[in-house]
């Protein structure tokens, strides 16, 4: 039963990729504000429910484990931070590529390094997440929490990389975004990992989640909106709480 719920959940998230593209975000009056409400709200789900849990479970670990192991007590913390920085630091590279390629032509386009770069990290990302579908979420209801929250974060990759890449995404990168959500999610049925590892994983997922949740709304894209960001952060914690 529990696979079964987790392929629909796995099949909600192929809706941003499947259907974005017709769903035409621009065309929506204010559509900057439901994105930015839309990266609060995964912001808020890392915050609130994932934070905490991980918490505890660290703690735990912590205890369990002997005294000698490396980095016991901030394992699950290090993977977060990993993963915001790498992801960070990959979006980096990305603008910089961009930039030189700019000022040595005069033109926008991307080269085939930028945008297999961009593309090829969001769908491993997003096939991490749809691995956590199956062994992290052990209830129904934590397992709707994480599928909504990661909805809306999948639906910011759709409109940042259609936004970045224009028809090529379309053609191309959203197929492959979709095919890694369900690699992602038969790995996770057919390959069960430890606990332990699946604390790290989550961890890292929280950190490069939280990254690219935020990145557009910096003052430095000029496009973040401030209010929609913290209406959705405090009506997806409100739900957490509930």
């Amino acid at each position: 039963m529990q696979s079964i719920y987790s392929l629909v959940s796995a099949l909600i998230l192929c809706l941003p990729f499947a259907f974005g593209r017709l769903i035409q975000v621009d065309r929506f009056r204010h559509r900057r504000r439901w994105i930015s409400a839309a990266a609060g709200a995964s912001v808020a789900y890392v915050f609130v429910h994932i934070f905490p849990e991980l918490s505890e479970q660290q703690a735990a670990y912590a205890k369990a484990a002997d005294q000698s192991a490396f980095f016991s007590e901030v394992h699950v913390y290090l993977a977060a931070l990993i993963g915001f920085v790498l992801f960070f630091g990959l979006d980096t590279m990305a603008v910089s590529f961009r930039t030189v390629e700019h000022e040595t032509d005069g033109s926008n386009r991307h080269s085939n390094l930028t945008y297999w770069l961009h593309i090829s990290t969001m769908a491993l990302n997003a096939g991490l997440i749809c691995y956590l579908l199956v062994d992290w979420n052990k209830t129904p209801r934590s397992l709707l929490l994480y599928t909504l929250a990661m909805a809306f974060h999948l639906l910011i990759y759709d409109h940042v990389l259609r936004d970045e890449y224009g028809s090529r995404y379309d053609c191309q990168g959203r197929w492959l975004l979709m095919t890694f959500v369900f690699v992602g999610w038969i790995l996770g049925v057919i390959a069960a990992l430890p606990d332990r590892t699946i604390e790290i994983m989550v961890g890292f997922m929280a950190g490069s989640v939280t990254i690219n949740g935020i990145r557009d709304e910096l003052p430095r894209s000029g496009e973040g909106r401030f209010a929609p960001f913290a209406l959705g952060t405090a009506i997806y914690t409100l739900l957490l709480l509930l």
